[in-house]
């Protein structure tokens, strides 16, 4: 009987362990992918992922995340200045942020290497842009940071402003995270798209990340190369670059000016032109349901853009 209940008491207290191990686990894969996350944000995701789990009430979760802040395992900021320094503006003066403590350690190397971006060669600048990439599922730029890659789009390598969009597209966009300097980064964008009028043969989708990004924005730049693609006998090809969520409210609002372009177009006998512009507003029609709006949160935004449908093959 005795050996049954010590036997029974380490079998609990071995579940226990595995329950604690688990919880962490799950905890710091959470942050090393969002980076960073509000402590009542994260309380809330783990009370509704395990619905009526033993372990996973709002007070056990908050005494697990205490200890683990304890074991130094996690990191708890409420500092306006801590957060700062992590690119987040503070809208709650009472909340706190949870940050895994790889990720602090992450930022610090990209931070230590990041400045080669202002002082380095051209090595420099590529090495770093693929060290973000390399940690880009588990580190995520701040605002100055992403201020600091626009500022090299005017670079002349066209694969390191390749790799720039790429970055600045999957923050912006996926990430919700925005640079601090929005007029710069659309004259950036703006700039470009006079460099780059068509589809780039190697890297074919410079162009489309910069015409999406100014869709984010709204920008109407979008709806002049629109009209450029058509005097340029291109846009049956280059159609493809407008089928997104974030174009749909520029080409919408555009709709009367692109209503007499096509007219015109019918009318001129150039009726390839005419269909693809046709096609462009029909899929603007389909999508305008849930368009991004860069003023939405986070959330929102990456809601959106998880529902976009195939679009014949079109790839996002």
């Amino acid at each position: 009987m005795i050996l049954n209940m010590i036997s029974y008491n380490q079998i609990n207290e071995v579940n226990m362990i595995k329950i604690e191990v688990d919880f962490e686990t799950e905890v710091i894969d959470y942050l090393s992918e969002k980076g960073h996350v509000r402590r009542g944000q994260l309380i809330k995701y783990l009370i509704e992922s395990h619905p009526g789990d033993r372990g996973y009430s709002k007070k056990s979760i908050e005494r697990k995340l205490a200890n683990m802040h304890k074991a130094e395992l996690i990191l708890i900021l409420k500092d306006l200045q801590d957060l700062e320094k992590h690119g987040i503006e503070k809208e709650d003066g009472k909340a706190s942020y949870v940050f895994a403590k790889n990720s602090i350690e992450r930022t610090r190397h990209i931070d230590t290497i990041f400045n080669l971006l202002k002082t380095g060669d051209e090595i420099d600048k590529k090495m770093v842009l693929d060290e973000i990439k390399r940690y880009e599922k588990r580190y995520v730029l701040n605002p100055s940071q992403l201020d600091l890659l626009v500022l090299n789009l005017d670079n002349k390598d066209t694969c390191l402003i390749d790799n720039l969009l790429e970055i600045l597209y999957k923050h912006i966009i996926d990430k919700g995270i925005k640079p601090g300097n929005k007029t710069i980064l659309l004259e950036k964008l703006r700039d470009l798209l006079e460099r780059y009028p068509e589809e780039h043969k190697k890297h074919t989708m410079l162009r489309r990340r910069v015409i999406w990004l100014l869709g984010f924005y709204n920008d109407k730049a979008i709806i002049e190369q629109l009209k450029k693609d058509v005097e340029a006998g291109i846009l049956s090809r280059q159609k493809g670059d407008y089928w997104n969520w974030s174009t749909v409210r520029v080409i919408e609002e555009g709709r009367t000016e692109l209503f007499y372009l096509e007219n015109r177009l019918r009318k001129e006998g150039n009726i390839e032109t005419a269909d693809a512009l046709a096609e462009i507003r029909n899929q603007a029609e389909i999508l305008s349901e849930k368009p991004i709006d860069p003023n939405e949160p986070r959330e929102a935004a990456i809601s959106s853009l998880g529902q976009i449908p195939n679009l014949r093959g079109i790839k996002k």
